[in-house]
């Protein structure tokens, strides 16, 4: 009982600690698009701001004035949404709700103090140029100090996640990992979109035609905001990890219960010889392609020259079982043919898991006398144990003198239920694939995390629509003015259009495909510490498996892009 109820709280906490990854990055990108929104704002009132400013205004001032504006706006959206959470949920999680009113509340007043400030600045710009590189190199370093600052959290989160792993979602240095590789991520493509779009614009003043130098030169003036490109790369990086989380705890699932029931139906009876004929009559079944009987014994002694441990013992016909493996979705084990060939007077046997050590001289104590061991090879996961396994051939242990009378029967095929079930009567009973995979999928904690995973991803997938709109809505005046003068000078209004798109795609683009980069080098290097097998049942890690249809985010921000386009 005490077992049952360490596994069921590790469960509980590796499902809490999941779900405080996908939260901490949905809200990463909330605050990221509350910043992009505030910018916006700021932009849309530099005028009056530095007029303020310019009239003798003080800072203070006028950040309590555009702070008081900004708490109405951010308690009165914060409020709506906790009191349509509080309906719709029952409860609400106050603490994950207080970033977001200081993000909404403080972003504007504090980008709006910078306008202001830069409208009043009486300092001049030197005369000299050394003094001129002298002040570049400063604003340099003060970009590299924030830089390296965000890639050393980044660095100390990702080794918090190695070593301590993701427990019960308190520890949010180790679950804000993934977050943190992404905007990380999101910085370096920051640094070398400048250079590419350098690349572009050479080569565009070799082309023919002006539409790819307007659009090149448009776009080194307008690509190069990093707070939009963070945005989109940001958002992409977390909705691909949430999607991928998603689809492999389903596909672990799949493997997980495949494991456990060892087929598409295993029957459990008492130990008897008759459950070989059993066995036989279900292989020749209607629908069935493979059954094979076996004793499965747990918590059977196993000891070497210098280690001793507590194994399962799998007695069956190597022949049997090894092509009941090739019919199965199971991974095949062509190393059970060594079982066939004895080595020397012992029994060969198969081991996986376990002290290395095991392997040396393996003796089982079976019905209180010693079964002398060689290990051959390594043996295919039989259920879904922890414990150490040792298969060996029922016709080989049965010539070491050892009985063991089979009491498990392994079917595959779309007829195994029915054959077990017919089969069996009344004498045992029968799990079938079917009904243990749809008993772990709609389990509280493994279908609670697929549906917030897939909630989030489509509400990240939202932030990245809007971070595109915004981006194109902040550098619309300018935008619209030099597009203007691009008509008056003679640019046919099919030709406008192509610079106004390739402008605006180009970093969309980019910055997609380097959130989906980072997305999934965070899945297939971070996905090891979150304990994904805790919740979906298997003996080890699943591997991250990342759908082909994550790549319809970029046709949706690419519809985005297009339809702005298209509405100036």
């Amino acid at each position: 009982l005490d077992q049952v109820l360490l596994d069921g709280r590790a469960r509980v906490s590796a499902a809490q600690g999941q779900a405080a990854v996908l939260i901490i990055g949905l809200l990463a990108g909330a605050l990221l698009v509350l910043v992009l929104a505030a910018d916006l704002l700021i932009r849309r009132r530099s005028g009056s701001v530095a007029l303020l400013r310019e009239r003798g205004a003080s800072l203070a001032g006028i950040f309590t004035e555009l702070l008081i504006e900004a708490v109405v706006v951010a308690l009165l959206g914060t409020g709506t949404g906790l009191l349509v959470t509080l309906l719709l949920v029952g409860d609400v999680g106050w603490q994950w709700s207080l970033p977001v009113i200081v993000v909404a509340s403080v972003a504007a007043p504090v980008l709006g103090i910078m306008v202001a400030a830069r409208a009043a600045d009486i300092r001049k710009v030197p005369a000299n140029r050394s003094a001129r590189r002298t002040a570049a190199r400063v604003r340099h370093a003060r970009r590299l100090m924030v830089e390296g600052i965000v890639l050393a959290v980044a660095v100390l989160s990702y080794v918090a996640l190695r070593q301590r792993g993701v427990v019960g979602g308190g520890d949010l240095t180790a679950s804000s990992a993934l977050t943190w590789w992404a905007i990380a991520g999101g910085l370096v493509i920051v640094r070398l979109l400048p250079l590419v779009v350098r690349l572009v614009l050479t080569r565009a003043r070799r082309a023919t035609g002006a539409v790819p130098l307007v659009a090149a030169a448009q776009m080194s003036r307008t690509a190069v905001r990093a707070l939009p490109l963070l945005v989109v790369a940001v958002t992409v990086a977390q909705l691909t990890v949430g999607i991928t989380l998603a689809a492999t705890e389903h596909h672990g699932q799949d493997e997980g219960a495949l494991l456990s029931v060892g087929g598409d139906a295993r029957l459990q009876t008492a130990p008897d010889g008759s459950v070989k004929s059993l066995a036989r009559t279900a292989a020749r079944a209607p629908g069935v392609r493979a059954a094979v009987a076996a004793r499965v014994t747990d918590g059977v002694q196993a000891s070497s020259t210098s280690s001793a441990s507590v194994v399962r013992l799998v007695v069956v016909d190597s022949a049997a079982y090894e092509r009941l493996l090739v019919a199965s979705d199971l991974v095949d084990a062509p190393q059970l043919a060594r079982l066939r060939h004895p080595v020397g007077g012992l029994v060969p046997a198969l081991l996986r898991g376990g002290d290395p050590d095991l392997r040396d001289r393996l003796q089982l104590r079976w019905q209180d006398a010693p079964v002398r061991l060689s290990v051959v090879g390594i043996a295919p996961a039989v259920d879904d144990s922890t414990e150490p396994v040792v298969i060996v051939d029922a016709a080989a242990f049965a010539a070491s003198g050892a009985v063991a009378e089979p009491g498990t029967v392994w079917a595959v095929g779309p007829g195994a239920a029915t054959a077990l079930h017919s089969a069996a009567g009344t004498t045992g009973s029968v799990d079938v694939l079917a009904d243990v995979l749809h008993d772990r999928r709609s389990a509280p904690l493994a279908s609670g995390l697929v549906h917030l995973a897939l909630a989030s991803s489509l509400l990240l997938t939202l932030f990245a629509v809007l971070g595109v709109a915004l981006a194109a809505a902040a550098e619309a005046p300018p935008r619209a003015e030099s597009l203007g003068r691009l008509r008056s000078l003679g640019l046919g209004r099919f030709d406008v259009r192509r610079v106004l798109l390739g402008e605006l795609m180009t970093p969309v683009l980019v910055s997609s495909l380097a959130g989906l980069v980072l997305g999934v080098g965070a899945a297939v290097t971070m996905f090891g510490p979150l304990s994904l097998d805790l919740v979906t049942g298997q003996s080890s890690t699943p591997e991250p498996v990342v759908p082909w249809w994550t790549v319809l985010a970029f046709g949706l921000l690419k519809v985005t892009v297009l339809i702005v386009g298209f509405a100036k």
